[in-house]
């Protein structure tokens, strides 16, 4: 009876498996794969299963990759996790749907019109965040791609563009910097728009240029544009015109940046963020003057203030004394004592509204050796050297 009873159980299970067995999905367990210096990432790729992470450590990669299956591509840091191009071809393809990549430097990809450092073709639902794409011919490219956002990235110093956009529809662009490009966004052939918002495009050479309609709002905030020429007389961030683009406008464009401006130096980028209720543009930073610049303005018999962070180790002064403020030809009417955190130094100042160019400058001069201290220095090192060069050669006759 016990064995009927067992046999009549896994009977009424095929019987229930055969009758439902298309709408039973079995749990699916992902799995993480490691990649290090040395490793290839494109073998991990080409050994994941769908629905896997592959993990990138810190370290530069030469090589360049397909993603032709639903993997997520993980990079410990996106300034010190490198793909390098290499001056050859696209870096990163991705032809399958529902990936993502982030945390990457992805950089020198070749330099011909089908070079890019990430294309995207024929795909959906493709996520590219949290990555710096730089020094490639064209920074993203999205072709027969739709329903995929890409957010959060810095695209700075490509040769043609940022991103390009060729018969793609429906994708969002949020939050990313977009400059020093020659022009950071084109866009062709969409049949539903694209929408742009919390972008900051700053000192492309052509900011944007669309052939088809494009959504460069999300109905109550846009982007940043570094040459918007209007003013924000209410203080609510947001330009009192809209700013215009090629078949299509933002009628909410913001008037300071919603990230920090991105400073490229000694391959390196210094964030520096920027808060003030002054509409800002042309910012811009200098090495040999040692000096960060920027246009505000407001309606005047206003006031207007700034607050600046910046990096210590972008212009090493960490002394209130060091730091000189100029708002056009004058100091601010107020500017307390600088501060800082070990990390960034704060610095705050007021002004009477017009428009004025802003410059700080850092005064601080790195100490030199005196001549009675150098000198010895050099004879010891020379004494070293001799000897160190008299026992190699007596070890090697011996």
């Amino acid at each position: 009876m016990r064995n009927k009873g067992v046999l009549l159980a896994f009977v009424s299970a095929l019987l229930l498996l055969a009758t439902f067995g298309a709408q039973i999905m079995l749990p699916v367990r992902a799995a993480q794969l490691d990649v290090s210096p040395g490793q290839s990432i494109q073998y991990a790729i080409n050994s994941a299963q769908p629905g896997d992470t592959i993990f990138v450590h810190e370290g530069i990669y030469h090589e360049r990759i397909e993603i032709n299956k639903t993997v997520s591509l993980v990079g410990e840091n996106r300034v010190t996790t490198v793909v390098d191009g290499g001056g050859n071809g696209t870096i990163i393809k991705v032809t399958a749907d529902h990936t993502r990549i982030t945390g990457f430097r992805i950089q020198n990809s070749g330099n011909t019109l089908v070079d890019c450092g990430v294309f995207m073709g024929e795909s959906e639902n493709v996520t590219i965040d949290n990555n710096i794409i730089k020094n490639n011919y064209c920074g993203i490219e999205l072709q027969k791609t739709s329903n995929s956002n890409i957010i959060d990235n810095i695209l700075i110093e490509n040769y043609a563009c940022g991103i390009q956009f060729s018969n793609s529809s429906a994708n969002e662009i949020i939050g990313n910097v977009i400059a020093y490009n020659p022009t950071g966004v084109i866009i062709m052939g969409s049949t539903i728009p694209n929408t742009f918002y919390h972008n900051n495009f700053i000192d492309n050479q052509n900011q944007a240029y669309s052939s088809t309609f494009t959504y460069w709002d999300n109905g109550t905030e846009g982007n940043y544009w570094n040459d918007y020429p209007g003013m924000d007389a209410d203080g609510d961030g947001i330009g009192d015109d809209p700013h215009f683009i090629d078949l299509g406008t933002d009628d909410y464009p913001l008037t300071i940046p919603t990230r920090p401006f991105p400073v490229f130096l000694d391959d390196t980028i210094y964030p520096v963020a920027l808060l003030s209720n002054s509409t800002v543009s042309r910012f811009y930073f200098s090495a040999p003057l040692k000096q960060i610049g920027f246009n505000v303005t407001g309606s005047s018999g206003t006031i207007g203030f700034s607050n600046v962070t910046i990096p210590l180790t972008l212009m090493w002064c960490d002394q209130p004394e060091d730091w000189q403020v100029t708002v056009g030809d004058s100091s601010p009417t107020y500017f307390p004592t600088s501060t800082n955190n070990g990390t960034h130094t704060f610095l705050y100042f007021a002004y009477n509204h017009s428009t004025h160019n802003v410059k700080i400058t850092s005064t601080y001069v790195i100490p030199e050796f005196p001549a009675a201290i150098v000198l010895p220095l050099f004879i010891i090192v020379t004494l070293i050297a001799g000897t160190l060069g008299k026992r190699r050669k007596e070890a090697l006759e011996a």
